[in-house]
């Protein structure tokens, strides 16, 4: 079917279900790489990481602010509406999180020595929980919308 008759909502889902197997995509080479000790890579790749993070956070949390507060035609059930309030609510601590840990390592004198992969790690892990949560609860609710 023509991509022009899905709903907003639909198209949405599409596109930050792309942007999540992106984001997967960059952290699998920033680890590849810093296992090589390739940090010209590593930061190469976690720039591209920091644009690519930020600009799903700000196009998620924007267009589930309008779908929240009705600014496109399309009909979004209580529950629905219930599960994007408790996205934007529970994710906030995870998104400062990411948002520090990019700033912090994006500077150019920023050391990728152990501690950077410890934490890596351990975000790539809270962030495949999220991912897991949001594709199985808030984008199949999104995705049912008309």
């Amino acid at each position: 079917m023509f991509g022009f008759f899905k709903p907003k909502t639909r198209k949405a889902v599409e596109k930050w279900e792309h942007d999540h197997e992106k984001i997967v995509e960059l952290a699998t080479n920033i680890i590849a790489s810093w296992n090589k000790n390739e940090i010209k890579k590593t930061k190469h790749h976690l720039k591209e990481l920091n644009k690519y993070a930020i600009d799903h956070l700000m196009d998620e949390d924007l267009e589930l602010f309008h779908f929240k507060r009705g600014d496109y035609k399309v009909h979004l059930d209580e529950d629905t509406k219930q599960k994007i309030e408790e996205f934007l609510t529970s994710f906030k601590s995870t998104k400062m999180a990411l948002m520090e840990f990019l700033r912090k390592y994006n500077k150019e004198d920023a050391e990728l020595d152990d501690e950077f992969m410890k934490q890596f790690m351990e975000l790539v892990e809270v962030l495949k929980k999220r991912i897991e949560f949001e594709e199985s609860t808030l984008y199949k609710a999104l995705r049912a919308t008309k």
